[in-house]
């Protein structure tokens, strides 16, 4: 008998073990309309036991499999590696628009493609470089001054205070506006209702560009008090004007927040706690949201520069190896393939390391083609890591390049790829995703059969949020409940549904 497993890699922002399956469970039954329950059951594989569910899609049984990588990323990549990384990536991105013409090239299906890119990309790279360097210097900034008062309140001043009295006031009114942004942002997705999405992105840019313009006074501070007069332990007598009449329609001078002389003990006390606990704030916040976000993409594709995750990259590729080849490998009572067809599923991050799973097992094991049926992506980097992170230069003519490319069926066998139809679902307000266009070669043209059919997800309405809402729109769950049909749906059909 026919039976159909779906193996699923979960993303970045779905650490939860089977979350991201019970997901995919819930958008088959919704697609199917019935009131259906889910089934689970443990797979004996001589080892551990391998955990499935298994949904009924028009009478028949389909298998649900999670592969679950997030343990081995969690916390190996810290905020210095993830800001030089991408900085690194981003200038190498740069160095192509403007030193290459824009172009790079990819060795796909045995020749070298060339790739042409937009100059609007270029200033989307310069724009979210400065972004990351604005977010890190007003970390540091904060972090400057709280231990600048620190220090000074304990008799041992080690920085010159006139420049921390204007530094603090410039960090005063970035968080005021950043704040102000992001409450209007908030506001606007509480009662807006998913209905402002063109409004929300203008409201998280003005962040970003007010966040950005923030370097300017903070570099000019800096610039100003380096050079003019020796350190001050306190800022009585500084050399050069103030900028804090910026504040007095907030904090009115001589408060306990503004404390002016040496005697004001008290306020420099309250101060410093103010400042170290609103840069420790900051500092943790930026942490968090940059490390549970980009920290497993740095883990992952840094194995090939960063020689520290070479192992944790290993690990997740043999973990998810040996789970797809339990799928694989298992057997009915007559000793047959008990799986005529899978589905390989992935979302954000997982997108990139069930394309390598994919392609590691196809490689091992060449007779397994046949059965490989579709591949779904949702939220995917697979383009930018094929462009900001490749391995080379961008020439596509290195030696080893083309053996990279070589191991990878899935960009170098034509007909696997003619085969099995692989749809790509993004949104514009998801900035990890993207339309997938380096893994087609453009000398095949639009109308090549093994094309990706990129969907754009026109129902996302939070920025940033729209990257863990995928599975609950109804076009996806059209498109894998088809996929999980394979008896049912051929290859053309479900390429010719996606592309509507």
């Amino acid at each position: 008998m026919a039976r159909t497993a779906i193996i699923v890699f979960h993303g970045i922002g779905q650490h939860q073990e089977f979350d991201t399956l019970e997901g995919v469970a819930h958008a088959l039954l919704k697609r199917e309309g019935g009131d259906g329950g889910v089934t689970v059951r443990l797979v004996e594989t001589g080892e551990t036991p391998v955990a499935a569910a298994t949904v009924e899609l028009g009478g028949e049984p389909v298998d649900l499999y999670e592969a679950y990588w997030s343990p081995w990323t969690k916390g190996k990549a810290g905020l210095l590696t993830i800001f030089w990384f991408l900085l690194l990536a981003g200038a190498r991105g740069l160095e192509t628009i403007l030193f290459r013409r824009a172009r790079f090239q990819r060795f796909l299906f045995g020749q070298t493609e060339e790739f042409r890119l937009s100059v609007a990309i270029g200033f989307a790279l310069a724009f979210v470089m400065a972004f990351v360097v604005a977010i890190f210097a007003v970390a540091g900034a904060l972090m400057w001054v709280a231990i600048g008062y620190g220090t000074a309140v304990m008799g041992l001043p080690l920085f010159d205070q006139c420049l921390l009295r204007d530094l603090r006031t410039w960090l005063y009114v970035l968080l005021l506006v950043g704040a102000a942004w992001l409450a209007v942002f908030g506001v606007l997705a509480y009662f807006g209702k998913g209905r402002l999405a063109a409004v929300l992105n203008v409201v998280l840019g003005g962040y970003m560009v007010s966040t950005v313009g923030g370097l300017v006074p903070l570099a000019m501070c800096v610039y100003r008090h380096w050079n003019g007069h020796e350190n001050r332990p306190w800022p009585r007598g500084c050399g050069v004007d103030s900028l804090d009449p910026w504040l007095d329609w907030v904090v009115p001078p001589n408060s306990l927040l503004r404390p002016y002389s040496d005697d004001a003990t008290l306020g420099w006390l309250v101060l410093t706690v103010i400042a170290v606990a609103v840069g420790l704030s900051y500092f943790f916040v930026i942490r968090e949201r940059f490390t549970a976000y980009l920290g497993d993409v740095v883990a992952y594709f840094g194995a090939y520069r960063i020689t520290e995750y070479y192992e944790v990259r290993e690990q997740i590729r043999r973990r998810c190896l040996a789970l797809a080849r339990v799928v694989m490998d298992r057997k009915d009572a007559a000793g047959e393939p008990y799986y005529s067809h899978v589905v390989v599923a992935g979302h954000s991050l997982g997108t990139a390391i069930g394309f390598d799973t994919l392609n590691a097992l196809l490689r091992s094991s060449p007779e397994m083609a046949g059965r490989i049926s579709a591949f779904l992506t949702l939220g995917s980097p697979l383009d930018k890591a094929a462009f900001l992170f490749r391995t080379d230069s961008g020439t596509g003519l290195s030696v080893r390049t083309q053996l990279l490319g070589a191991f990878q069926p899935m960009i170098s066998d034509q007909a696997l790829r003619e085969r099995v139809p692989w749809v790509n679902f993004y949104s514009g307000l998801d900035p990890i995703s993207g339309s997938i266009e380096y893994y087609d070669p453009p000398s095949r043209g639009m109308d090549w059969k093994g094309r990706v059919v990129n969907v754009v997800d026109r129902r996302a309405s939070i920025p940033m949020e729209a990257h863990t809402q995928y599975w609950d729109r109804a076009e996806v769950g059209e498109v894998l409940w088809m996929m999980a049909q394979p008896g049912n749906f051929s290859a053309a059909e479900i390429r010719k549904r996606a592309s509507r």
